[in-house]
């Protein structure tokens, strides 16, 4: 499935309906990303949204309606917009050379990192084994110590 939103419209935070090519047989991610230069714009369905909305009532989520061209067909995913904080404190290099700020995501389920020019969304131990009991599909699960180093794709906690 491919559709395309310029970043203006990405921007605003109002429910969208973008068109895209698509069918029946069309097997749907329950996570997604669209990159605009810089700028990063995460998408769940409503199950993950469900989900998320339990472990953190404070997230913002936008509908956007993906509709084939000829109307007969539409599925919602949901736009995450979740605060920006300093959680990460940065190593020498890699994203997985750094550490999390313990103080500022102690009791936190779910949040956003960025580092350099990538974002990524990041999600308790507790929530990660949730989320892999209920087989969403379209997640890459990636490993944060309990130091709070990020480390390799090993999958114990998650960083979409």
């Amino acid at each position: 499935m491919k559709f395309d939103i310029g970043q203006k419209l990405l921007d605003e935070k109002e429910p969208l309906v973008p068109y895209s090519n698509f069918n029946e047989q069309t097997l749907f991610v329950d996570f997604l990303y669209i990159k605009k230069l810089f700028d990063y714009y995460f998408f769940v369905s409503g199950e993950l949204m469900g989900l998320f909305e339990i472990y953190d009532e404070t997230i913002e989520f936008i509908p956007y309606f993906i509709t084939t061209k000829g109307m007969d067909n539409q599925v919602a995913y949901w736009r995450v917009i979740l605060p920006q904080n300093d959680f990460l404190v940065n190593g020498p290099g890699a994203v997985k050379e750094s550490q999390l700020n313990k103080d500022l995501v102690k009791n936190k389920h779910i949040f956003l990192i960025k580092f350099q020019k990538q974002e990524y969304i990041c999600v308790s131990l507790h929530l990660a084994e949730n989320m892999l009991r209920k087989f969403f599909f379209g997640i890459n699960y990636t490993e944060i110590g309990k130091e709070g180093a990020i480390r390799d794709n090993r999958g114990l906690g998650a960083r979409f």
